[in-house]
């Protein structure tokens, strides 16, 4: 028996798990206490490879060509969980045996991880790599994502759409796609993600570049949650300017501001690279605007920190809120969007008002990313 981190009450027996219907309401029976559960609770009399066959049999015959992952399906005494993808027609792209390995040890991690026990402060790490996994939870917990990444790569997520099959060997679940390798460009994912429904809107136009959906680009992109959109609508200056309310109706604005949240020709992915200052052009090309990276502290990737100085505002986009990776690019949900508070009062229709306006250079912490540039190793 056990709480998740939304306090609900479990009960597992050989691999299978139930809910408490309601935990607060017991029956007392003589000397017994009866509680009332959502399923029938049993032993598991198949194993992960038998689970495979009937529910993933793209991700089985996959498997079975590699010893070390039809090991890990038939194992005797040792307990994994396993997110078996549906569609495996992205592994037809890989080159070599080892590449396909990687990958499919990707999707099993040590142990029982029940849906209910799911928490997005997870990060596991999968079995007989380095690869890691994590949990996301979208509208009130009904959608779950698992994201897996490769070392050195971003994450790729998956939806999570059969969970917590026993097994005599751990447990199933089933994901929609491959783990760790991307399938979606930077604009599929911003179109598909549901923290960013907000500004995919913008995604159609010139205003957040054209070639998002190039698959032949690169780039490196900050777009705001819809929290950070939210609060920016309805943000006002110290002369009580609406200064997100003017941008967002605004076309001109729009193009000048969201632009910054776009790097051209750059795969940044925050990793172990050593420490070091790197500046990088972002696509508001008309006003050559740069962003100057300054990657400090210890190696690790809850510990390190990049110090970002700019002519704009610019907030903390931490690990845990991104670093995905697309076919194109690298995805980093934003907590704010990238604004200066003299964006509307410095600025003309014919374009940016003279230097004598005053700009102020911040610069801010943004938590566990460290930045380094990729280079496609696929």
């Amino acid at each position: 028996m056990y709480l998740n981190s939304a306090s609900k009450a479990f009960v597992s027996v050989g691999g299978v798990v139930a809910q408490f219907v309601d935990k607060s309401i017991n029956y007392p029976l003589g000397n017994a206490i009866i509680h009332v559960v959502d399923r029938v609770l049993a032993f598991a009399h198949e194993d992960l490879l038998s689970l495979a066959q009937t529910n993933a049999p793209e991700f089985y015959r996959a498997c079975s060509g590699v010893p070390s992952c039809l090991s890990l399906l038939s194992s005797n005494g040792t307990q994994l969980t396993l997110f078996a993808p549906a569609d495996v027609t992205s592994l037809a792209s890989l080159s070599n045996g080892t590449q396909l390995e990687q990958l499919l040890m990707l999707h099993f991690v040590p142990g029982i991880v029940f849906k209910p026990s799911m928490k997005e402060s997870d990060l596991l790490t999968a079995q007989g790599s380095s690869g890691q996994i994590r949990f996301r939870m979208y509208n009130n917990e009904s959608k779950y994502y698992v994201e897996g990444r490769l070392p050195n790569r971003g994450f790729v997520r998956a939806e999570l759409t059969m969970f917590d099959q026993p097994a005599k060997n751990g447990i199933f679940h089933k994901v929609i796609r491959v783990l760790g390798q991307p399938v979606q460009t930077v604009k599929d994912f911003i179109n598909s993600h549901e923290d960013l429904s907000r500004v995919r809107q913008f995604m159609g136009s010139n205003e957040f570049q054209p070639n998002l959906g190039d698959s032949q680009m690169a780039y490196t992109v900050f777009p705001p949650s819809n929290a950070a959109m939210a609060a920016f609508s309805g943000y006002k200056n110290s002369k009580e300017v609406s200064i997100g309310a003017v941008i967002l109706s605004d076309s001109q604005l729009r193009n000048r501001v969201f632009r910054r949240m776009v790097l051209p020709n750059q795969k940044i992915i925050a990793d172990v690279a050593p420490a070091g200052v790197t500046e990088f052009a972002t696509a508001n090309t008309a006003e050559n605007e740069k962003i100057t990276v300054n990657l400090k502290g210890s190696a690790g990737l809850t510990t390190r920190f990049v110090e970002i100085t700019g002519s704009f505002v610019m907030a903390n986009i931490s690990l845990a809120a991104g670093e995905y990776e697309c076919t194109n690019g690298m995805v980093y949900p934003s907590s704010q969007v990238l604004f200066r508070d003299n964006d509307v009062e410095g600025y003309t229709r014919s374009g940016p008002a003279a230097a004598s306006s005053s700009w102020a250079v911040l610069a801010v912490s943004l938590a566990a990313l460290l930045t380094a540039r990729w280079t496609d190793r696929y």
